[in-house]
């Protein structure tokens, strides 16, 4: 998860990222699902990263099934 944190924010563009959201997405839900807390720690990391790279709010927005499992992980 901190690979995707660190790729998040320094080398995808915003394009990169809308166009493999759905990867994502379902990347960070399985992390987020995950038994131990470290893994749900670092997912929450992570999608704070990737969704503040996100320029488009439009597709930031589609996340939002997601919310649910972040709330959990906190």
């Amino acid at each position: 998860m901190y690979g995707f944190e660190i790729m998040s924010e320094l080398h995808l563009t915003s394009e990169q990222m809308t166009a493999n959201k759905n990867d994502f997405s379902t990347i960070f839900v399985k992390a987020l699902n995950d038994d131990s807390t470290h893994v749900q720690t670092a997912a929450l990391k992570a999608i704070t990263a990737f969704l503040s790279g996100i320029d488009d709010q439009d597709v930031v927005m589609e996340f939002e099934p997601i919310l649910p499992l972040l709330i959990n992980a906190v």
